[in-house]
Order: C-alpha cells, then structure tokens, then sequence
C-alpha cells in the first residue's frame, strides 16, 4: 500500500468515526465530494493545507495521524517491480 492510500484510508476511518459525510468534509475544506472521496482512496495526493483543515474538523492529530501512516507504510514489504 502506498503512502497516499494508508493516509486516504485512515481519514476515512476517522470520518466515518465522527459521523460526517463526504460532503460535509468537502464543505469544511471547501473543495467537491468527488476530490475527499479521491484522497480517501489514494487517487489523489492532499495536500498539507488540506489535509491540517481535516484533521482539525475530524479532531484527530495530524502528527498523529502522519506518524503512523509513515510507521504503516515503511513496515509493509516493498513492492517488487
């Protein structure tokens, strides 16, 4: 799994945790339904304006959260190519 689809992943956790739409996100960050659903399934990069503005409205820890997203990742075989 890539950086992006362990983050995307666990925003979506934390958003389902919290009750909140995509579209309720996509309000708060002030971007469309279609671009949260993309970061929540690692199709597109977020950025860190973005992704802060997420984390305070999910009230999760962006340290938190990018600390052990990074641990996930680096902990997972490589992918051979």
């Amino acid at each position: 799994m890539e950086f992006y689809e362990e983050l995307g992943e666990r925003l979506r956790m934390a958003r389902l945790k919290q009750k909140r739409s995509l579209q309720e996100v996509a309000d708060r960050v002030d971007v469309s339904k279609n671009t949260v659903l993309n970061w929540e399934n690692g199709k597109h990069k977020i950025d860190l304006v973005n992704l802060s503005k997420i984390c305070q409205y999910l009230e999760i820890d962006l340290k938190t959260i990018l600390s052990e997203t990074i641990d996930t990742v680096d902990s997972l075989p490589a992918n051979p190519r």
